[in-house]
């Protein structure tokens, strides 16, 4: 969401990896948290949008910092769960 709004289809793409189910119970938990807000446009069909809240914003430099080291280290991460998947840990 570093790069504006974003739809919910649009999040499993976004980010490798990711099941349909957890941006389902990620979505519902940063909106309780207050990190996002939501925002439904009167059309047909409806369009729902999702954008970081001023909130976030202010918390954005450590968890794009946390962010970037997941993705640079992503490989040695599926890795990882191939092995202990395996058996292998």
């Amino acid at each position: 969401m570093r790069s504006g709004p974003r739809r919910f289809s649009e999040l499993p793409r976004a980010i490798p990896g990711l099941s349909q189910r957890m941006p389902t119970v990620g979505i519902r938990n940063l909106l309780r948290d207050g990190l996002i807000g939501r925002r439904a446009h009167p059309t047909a069909p409806p369009r729902v949008e999702y954008s970081l809240s001023p909130r976030r914003e202010s918390r954005a430099v450590v968890v794009n910092a946390v962010a970037d080291r997941a993705r640079a280290n992503h490989a040695d991460i599926v890795r990882g769960r191939e092995e202990f998947d395996a058996g292998r840990l």
